[in-house]
C-alpha cells in the first residue's frame, strides 16, 4: 500500500475517499487557506519546503493535490495535451515532468485501484 499526503487549498473530503479506493494508506494531509493558489507552486514556498522535508524524512510515497486549480486540457481530439496547475512533478525523487514537457524519467510505479483488471 502506497503511502500519500494529500494537498489542497480547502476540503480533502473526497479526494481523502479517491485515494482511499485507490488504495493509497494517506499519512497526512495539508490544507493551506488562501484567497488563490501560488500561481509557481500552488501552496507557497514555505509550505512547500515543509512538504519537502516530510516526504523526504517519513519516505512519503505520493503528494496528491486536489483538483481546484489542477486541470487536465486533454481531449478525445487531442488526448496528447499536458495537465495545467503544476510547475514539476517528482515521484520517488525523479523529476518526471519539468514544468513543460515529460523528462522520460520512470522513477514510480502505478497505483491501481479496485477495479483493476490486469493487461
Amino acid at each position: 500500500m502506497e503511502s500519500a499526503i494529500l494537498v489542497g487549498t480547502h476540503s480533502l473530503d473526497e479526494l481523502r475517499e479517491l485515494a482511499t479506493s485507490a488504495g493509497a494508506r494517506i499519512i497526512d494531509e495539508v490544507v493551506q487557506r488562501r484567497e488563490r493558489p501560488d500561481p509557481a507552486t500552488f501552496i507557497g514556498k514555505g509550505k512547500v519546503e515543509e512538504l519537502r522535508e516530510q516526504v523526504l524524512l517519513e519516505g512519503v510515497d505520493l503528494v496528491i493535490f486536489d483538483d481546484a486549480t489542477v486541470a487536465d486540457k486533454a481531449t478525445f481530439d487531442q488526448p496528447h495535451q499536458y495537465a495545467v496547475g503544476f510547475s514539476s512533478v517528482i515521484v520517488n525523487g525523479g523529476i518526471v515532468f519539468d514544468g513543460e514537457k515529460m523528462t522520460g524519467v520512470m522513477s514510480g510505479s502505478p497505483l491501481y485501484g479496485n477495479g483493476y483488471a490486469g493487461r
